[in-house]
């Protein structure tokens, strides 16, 4: 599914120009920056629902900035061209069923990115034993989609 293929998109932000990673605008002068969140995942509406729900949120007294990225590919470009994103939020299956295990594996080995965190999300929390999966991959955390409701 094309994220512009659904009436929500308008929900999640204005779109960037073209190659470029779409985020939310920067905090008002004299606030902290933001954390910057990374949210990849191919369904849009997880996107909608994740930033209507993580909206609100501040973190040592700083808010949250969303960027969206929709395939791995445009996850790992994402992270290339935009250094200080705090949290990645990133579903396991995507364009191939380990897509997101094979994007977390080249965070930490190919980007050397070792500082930022890894919530692996999924729907299917049987594809990958959980204690595997954050060894194997340096994840910070591994989810099943229906706890993060």
């Amino acid at each position: 599914m094309n994220q512009n293929d659904d009436d929500t998109d308008w929900m999640i932000e204005d779109e960037a120009p073209a190659g470029q990673p779409r985020a939310d605008s920067a905090a008002p002068s004299g606030a902290p920056p933001p954390w910057r969140v990374l949210i990849v995942d191919d369904d849009v509406d997880v996107h909608v629902v994740t930033k209507f729900s993580l909206s609100n949120a501040c973190f040592l007294g700083r808010r949250l900035s969303f960027l969206h990225a929709y395939s791995g590919e445009e996850a790992l470009h994402t992270l290339r061209t935009t250094p200080d994103i705090a949290l990645v939020l990133l579903d396991v299956i995507m364009e191939t069923s380990d897509a997101g295990l094979h994007v977390a594996r080249q965070i930490r080995d190919t980007l050397h990115n070792n500082l930022v965190r890894i919530v692996l999300r999924t729907g299917q929390p049987g594809q990958a034993p959980e204690e595997r999966v954050i060894v194997d991959y340096d994840i910070n955390d591994y989810k099943a989609k229906t706890e993060l409701t």
